[in-house]
């Protein structure tokens, strides 16, 4: 993760083998992967809370003075809060997700 001390977007570049790393999982277990565009944070929100589990390969955004406004970089849609692509801590504390796992692989 990269870590900024007020939150803000820096350059941080694309994810090397997040794409293969998400196709090989999906091969392993019972699942839809979600790539590119289709990886976004509306997306996101309607399709986890039924997720057993979670599986995401991205980026994350460390704010450390202001910690709930820490993220996880989703495409970008649109400048909606729901589609920013920004999905930040406090965002993700409201949220009803059911599932027993969930692993961050940035």
């Amino acid at each position: 993760m990269v870590s900024d001390r007020a939150g803000r977007l820096r350059d941080l570049g694309p994810l090397v083998a997040n794409v293969e790393e998400v196709s090989e999982i999906v091969d392993l277990v019972v699942g839809s992967e979600y790539l590119a565009t289709d990886a976004n944070e509306s997306g996101f929100r309607l399709k986890a809370p039924a997720a057993e589990a979670v599986h995401l390969a991205m980026h994350g955004v460390i704010n450390a003075e202001e910690p709930f406004n820490s993220y996880l970089m989703f495409e970008r849609v649109d400048s909606s809060a729901e589609n920013d692509g920004r999905l930040t801590v406090a965002e993700i504390h409201d949220l009803k997700l059911r599932g027993d796992l969930a692993v961050l692989s940035a």
